[in-house]
């Protein structure tokens, strides 16, 4: 799954997706000074959940997007503007030289630029991408340290929610094998499937 941090003119989410790759960082670290006895099965010391690898987004013409160049107002406005690289920039590829190993394969790794192609776009040395699956397995893991229970399969397949007496607040939720599940915080995540449409 990509890992952005660049949402155009929503700083709010630019903001989050900063403080979401600091603990994806520090999950690392975590992980990694963990011995493989006390991780789950499919997790090792070695494995990442967060790679930075950047991320290259390339315009269809000649001229950055809308969207780029807000990105780019929203990046400056916070001080972040050295994690953005425009390609074709001068001042832009020679701080990437200095500071990128092989920059040069990350900001055109299609070659098109040895096709005679048009290469419009910007790197974002801050982005990368999150190995979905491990990083379930991880946060479960850390759920079931902190005493969250998990009903799986079958048994927790969801049924319906638990109102009190008048309606006015969600106290839980039933199961289909008729269990109810009683919480002070209920947060139900899963895939609606809608039938009977005419």
């Amino acid at each position: 799954k990509v890992m952005r941090m660049s949402y155009g003119n929503d700083i709010l989410s630019q903001r989050l997706a900063f403080e979401a790759a600091g603990i994806w960082k520090e999950w690392n670290d975590e992980i990694s000074k963990t011995p493989s006895s006390k991780l789950p099965k499919s997790l090792t010391p070695e494995d990442k959940l967060f790679e930075n690898c950047g991320f290259l987004r390339l315009s269809v013409d000649d001229k950055l997007s809308v969207h780029e160049e807000t990105t780019l107002k929203s990046m400056t406005a916070e001080g972040l503007r050295d994690t953005q690289y425009i390609i074709d920039n001068v001042e832009d590829e020679a701080r990437a030289e200095k500071h990128h190993e092989r920059y040069d394969l990350k900001f055109d790794a299609l070659k098109r630029r040895e096709r005679g192609q048009n290469l419009t776009g910007v790197f974002d040395a801050t982005a990368g991408f999150v190995r979905a699956s491990k990083a379930c397995v991880w946060t479960m893991h850390l759920a079931r340290k902190a005493g969250v229970a998990f009903i799986l399969g079958d048994k927790g397949r969801f049924e319906s929610l638990l109102t009190c007496r008048d309606g006015s607040k969600i106290v839980g939720i039933k199961t289909v094998d008729g269990i109810s599940h009683l919480a002070e915080l209920v947060v139900v995540a899963g895939k609606l499937t809608l039938t009977n449409i005419s």
